[in-house]
């Protein structure tokens, strides 16, 4: 995930790009998912999440977050 987000943060690749490889998602499954956050954006503006907020919680990164609370 750290990775994806350098990446994204040097313009190397897109939000979609990154999504869509952490998620293991198909293009239009991103693509859903980034029309909710901008949806979301719209209505709270304050609420500004970084691409590794977005991709917290990723596939590759279950685990962590499942395990968090134990």
């Amino acid at each position: 995930m750290e990775d994806e987000t350098r990446l994204y943060e040097a313009g190397l690749t897109s939000a979609e790009s990154a999504i869509m490889r952490v998620q293991e998602w198909s293009r239009e499954q991103a693509q859903e998912e980034l029309e909710r956050i901008r949806a979301e954006r719209a209505r709270e503006p304050q609420a500004n999440l970084g691409l590794e907020d977005l991709l917290n919680g990723g596939i590759q990164n279950q685990g962590l977050t499942e395990n968090a609370g134990a």
